[in-house]
């Protein structure tokens, strides 16, 4: 019965190194007849080291979400400030349109009146060098 024990407790120590306890990545790696031969303590100790890292994977997992909200709060922000701008330069765009398109029409008519003044002024100097005989 001393050989059982005594070959028990190497087993379990010699398992809980091998094996890695403790480690949670591992401990699914484990086969069951492995965390058979493992002693309640060390079992328990990797229970505990593996709900440990889950919280902490869960407290990990909650900062980065809180952080991602934040940062998406941010941008959501930007873009509203970017939609206001680009609503304004839109606008000033149009108003611009506007006014190119008013000063092309003023531009033709002023060309239009030129014309009229320099056909005018070549039948008055006509007119004045070949005066109409009545």
């Amino acid at each position: 019965m001393s050989k059982v024990v005594a070959s028990s407790g190497v087993g379990t120590s010699a398992a809980s190194e091998g094996c890695g306890v403790g480690q949670a990545e591992d401990l699914s790696k484990v086969t069951d007849e492995e965390l058979l031969k493992w002693s309640k303590e060390d079992l328990i100790r990797s229970l505990r080291k593996a709900e440990s890292e889950k919280v902490s994977a869960m407290l990990d997992h909650s900062n980065l979400i809180r952080e991602v909200n934040r940062r998406l709060q941010l941008h959501l922000g930007e873009i509203r400030g970017l939609k206001d701008i680009n609503q304004k330069l839109q606008e000033d765009n149009q108003e611009l349109r506007d006014l190119c398109c008013f000063l092309d029409d003023d531009r033709q008519k002023g060309k239009k009146v030129s014309r009229e003044w320099q056909r005018l002024g070549r039948i008055k100097v006509a007119a004045y060098v070949h005066p109409p005989i009545f």
